[in-house]
């Protein structure tokens, strides 16, 4: 059957067959690039995972540390507050101690000063007592003197 529709079917039947291997070939090839390509992806998958996992840890490790660290400040906070205030306390009662001695000494000044000042008072009443004795008398004195003259000149 060398008819020409018989070689024309065998032509195309080559062709197909030839087109077939070529197509699986092909699929062959991609199916290759596929499988190196989901190796990479999975190896890739998992240095990433792996990266991710030892980044979680450093962040954790990380934030433990910086906890850690802020509770220390917070208690170094804490007792240097104490300290402080034990610190005021101790002052707060020296000054509490200097002002009774310094209202005592006001108060001891200012009864000396009340006694002065009723030392000065009675000292000048008996002053101003003596001063008008002997003004009384000097005007007495000189009263008598102006009589004598007046009785004298005959006024």
């Amino acid at each position: 059957m060398d008819d020409p529709a018989s070689q024309r079917i065998d032509e195309v039947a080559a062709d197909l067959s030839a087109l077939h291997q070529e197509v699986r070939v092909g699929f062959a090839q991609v199916q290759t690039e596929f499988a190196e390509l989901r190796t990479d992806l999975t190896a890739e998958q998992h240095w990433t995972r792996a990266e991710f996992a030892a980044q979680r840890e450093w962040t954790r490790a990380e934030f433990a540390a910086v906890r850690a660290e802020a509770a220390e400040f917070r208690a170094e906070v804490r007792d240097g507050f104490a300290e402080m205030r034990r610190h005021f306390d101790v002052v707060a009662e020296d000054l509490r101690g200097m002002i009774r001695l310094l209202a005592e000494g006001l108060v001891a000044v200012n009864e000396r000063i009340d006694r002065l000042e009723t030392r000065v008072e009675t000292r000048m009443a008996e002053g101003f007592a003596e001063l008008r004795d002997l003004i009384r008398l000097s005007y007495t004195d000189l009263d008598g003197r102006v009589r004598v003259l007046e009785g004298r000149a005959g006024l």
